[in-house]
């Protein structure tokens, strides 16, 4: 919802199994008179929200006896399909002075998001209890929408039909086509080259040929239980065992087709090296794309799956749409699902992440396609959901054009980067809410599940700071403190010299402002908490112990020579980890923990397997995602030959 009693989507589901419970538990809200008039309607302004592939939420004004103005806010929607229905949808609430309209075909989770809705404003209005559908009559509508009928024009027959092409379904194409089986793969995009995988740094593994040749060992016991202690029993430990067990032949397999690797240092202190590099100017699809070619695999681009074929309570295939807007079926003896998690769809970013949003810096096809999917199919979700932090610097959804450039590897305004630099940050009312070193340490982890959860977040400095980090760099303004900030010696931009000829653009843009005192900053963004904030912080650092969060004495420098400054951050992802839940064969679980057969999920939306926030060993993600193709690619194999 848009107003000041908004709930999450959660609470909202929760909240609804209870009929007569109140209207701000079932996110409704009303300005109505107190004083009843005699009519069908008390007269006022309600507000309820139904869930279509977000949240729809409509508002309703009412005189005594009519429905005088109707609004929907359908920002939430795929933007093609309900996302284009606002109007239409509300003109015929109108017209029918009801909720019980015929609704777009086509639209018709957001349809029968808007009727529900629609009827929470008129019992509302009504004095009536108010009623709407609960979690599991939301994904039966989800489910009614997957298998709604169109004209198949072609089939196709397989052994396994993989959906997604990127570092699951890639590796598990190549690994189930060795192993004899027919592979049809499924990619909506043109190319290979837009998917995550293609454009990451590579992945973390264990007992590569690139260790060997390094000297480096690491055991599986190291990495496994480095991993699964971090994650704190929100893991399927045997899943997590299972697939890192199969990373390093995952690095061996593609650096056979041609892809180069180089070792990472340990960068972020986390105790072993596990990162294998890509090295830069190594066109890794193009070297994947030789095995494709080489293989049996019918790769089928621009080609969007659309739901899960069932044969009772077996996966059997997927509907696909093709290229020339036809659908086809690919009846398949497994299925795997590998779409790349969600981080394009801000309504499922909203449902999974407290309701903020999160600027993507990745790959928006990812729209969580594949979890919708197989929710209908009857799978359930499981409860880790991460993002994978900006570790360049913060980012800002105000900011225009895209955030890097990596032709030339450049930031496009240095002043985002102090989202990431461990000093003053404060939360939309302008109070602190951490040890700000836990951002600066692990930016990709840990920092990127701080600045997500307050949707907003703002640096604050003085000029001390802000010229210290033009002139001389963070790092050295802090005392170059090698022991106690490991990720400070592999800063992106040790010193931003670009940042003051920026700083305009910035405030033109709306995330940062500059001025004579702290109350001005407070002021331009609304945060009243500010100055009290900024003084407790200051007696902070003149003691040297921050008695709130333990941040330690190096950083902790005072907000106290004007100028001031002050830069709003939002939270941000290059990838989502999370989805549906699996077991240690990453076949596909549904209520009651029983698996879907022939259904497997693999990659970033493989829930079981990563941890809330992101592991802080980098590569974690694309790691376990191409160890997961050759760990689905054994699973399918045992399925199928029995």
């Amino acid at each position: 919802m848009k107003n000041g009693n908004s709930i999450s989507r959660r609470q909202f589901l929760k909240g609804a199994a209870a009929t007569a419970m109140g209207a701000s538990l079932l996110g409704v809200t009303g300005v109505a008179a107190l004083a009843e008039e005699e009519g069908v309607y008390i007269p006022g302004t309600y507000s309820a929200m139904g869930v279509g592939m977000g949240t729809v939420t409509v508002t309703m004004t009412f005189d005594a006896n009519h429905i005088i103005d109707v609004k929907l806010d359908v920002s939430e929607e795929t933007p093609t399909i309900g996302g284009a229905q606002g109007e239409t949808l509300a003109a015929q609430i109108m017209d029918a002075q009801d909720s019980n309209i015929d609704g777009v075909t086509g639209a018709s989770l957001t349809s029968e998001a808007a009727r529900t809705a629609a009827a929470a404003c008129i019992a509302q209005a009504r004095r009536e209890p108010v009623i709407i559908p609960v979690e599991a009559e939301v994904k039966e509508k989800a489910a009614e929408e997957a298998a709604e009928e169109v004209e198949v024009s072609a089939t196709k027959d397989t052994d396994v039909v993989i959906v997604g092409a990127g570092a699951c379904g890639l590796m598990a194409a190549l690994k189930c086509d060795k192993a004899g089986l027919k592979v049809v793969l499924v990619e909506k995009s043109s190319t290979l080259y837009t998917s995550n995988f293609a454009n990451c740094g590579g992945p973390a593994a264990r007992g590569s040929s690139v260790q060997k040749d390094a000297g480096v060992e690491l055991s599986a016991d190291e990495m496994f239980n480095h991993m699964v202690d971090y994650a704190r029993g929100g893991v399927n430990a045997a899943l997590l065992k299972n697939v890192l067990g199969c990373t390093g032949e995952a690095v061996d397999t593609l650096r056979d087709l041609g892809v180069e690797f180089s070792l990472d240092e340990d960068v972020y202190g986390v105790g072993f090296r596990a990162r294998h590099y890509i090295v830069d100017g190594c066109d890794r699809i193009a070297a994947i794309q030789t095995g494709l070619d080489a293989s049996g695999i019918d790769l089928m681009l621009n080609t969007a799956a659309k739901s899960i074929l069932m044969d009772g309570e077996r996966a059997c295939g997927v509907q696909v749409q093709c290229a020339d807007k036809t659908y086809m079926n690919i009846n398949a003896r497994a299925v795997l699902i590998c779409t790349g998690g969600f981080q394009g769809d801000q309504g499922m970013i909203k449902r999974f992440f407290g309701g903020v949003n999160c600027v993507s810096l990745g790959n928006n096809l990812s729209n969580g396609d594949g979890i919708r999917m197989v929710e209908a199919a009857g799978g359930v979700t499981d409860r880790n959901f991460a993002v994978l932090g900006n570790e360049g610097g913060g980012t800002s959804s105000k900011v225009k054009g895209a955030i890097y450039n990596w032709e030339n590897w450049t930031i496009v305004n240095q002043n985002l980067c102090f989202g990431i630099y461990g000093g003053l940050m404060v939360d939309g009312t302008g109070s602190r809410f951490c040890n700000e070193k836990k951002i600066a340490d692990f930016p990709l982890a840990t920092g990127g599940e701080l600045l997500i959860r307050n949707g907003k977040s703002y640096a604050v400095m003085d000029s001390a700071m802000y010229d210290a980090c033009c002139e001389e760099g963070i790092f050295k303004f802090y005392g170059e403190p090698e022991q106690d900030w490991v990720a400070g010696m592999a800063l992106w931009w040790p010193v931003l010299d670009e940042a003051k000829d920026k700083l305009q653009t910035a405030i033109d843009e709306g995330w940062a402002y500059k001025a004579d005192s702290v109350r001005e900053l407070a002021a331009y963004f609304d945060l009243a908490e500010l100055e009290a904030t900024v003084e407790k912080y200051n007696s902070y650092c003149e003691a040297g112990r921050d008695a709130d969060y333990g941040k330690p004495a190096f950083m902790l420098k005072p907000v106290k020579e004007g100028p001031f400054y002050i830069f709003e951050y939002e939270g941000a992802t290059w990838s989502t980890n999370g989805g549906m839940k699996v077991d240690a064969k990453l076949r596909a679980l549904k209520e009651g923990s029983a698996y879907i057969p022939g259904l497997y999920i693999g990659g970033v939306e493989a829930g079981s397997m990563y941890a809330s926030p992101y592991y802080d060993n980098p590569g974690s993600s694309v790691g376990l995602a191409v160890g997961s193709g050759v760990w689905a690619a054994r699973q399918i194999e045992e399925y199928i030959r029995g």
